[in-house]
């Protein structure tokens, strides 16, 4: 986990925002998404998201990559 933290605080931008989404869904059990935030993402981003979240409950899996992942 150490590891992924230190890749998290030297990335920038776009990689950044997409390591700490992971970070989120493998380890928050319930997290709120602002409505209107939630309204404007396509139909698959939920459903990758859903699927990343139910794939992390007992391991996490720092290595898997979907481009549908990204929360911000």
């Amino acid at each position: 986990m150490d590891e992924y933290i230190h890749r998290i605080i030297t990335a920038r931008g776009h990689l950044q925002r997409y390591l700490l989404t992971k970070l989120i869904v493998q380890n928050c059990d319930n997290f709120v998404l602002c409505p209107d935030h939630y309204d404007v993402m396509s139909s698959e981003r939920p459903d990758a998201i859903r699927r990343y979240f139910a794939r992390t409950l007992l391991r996490n899996d720092e290595d898997h990559e979907d481009k549908e992942l990204y929360l911000f």
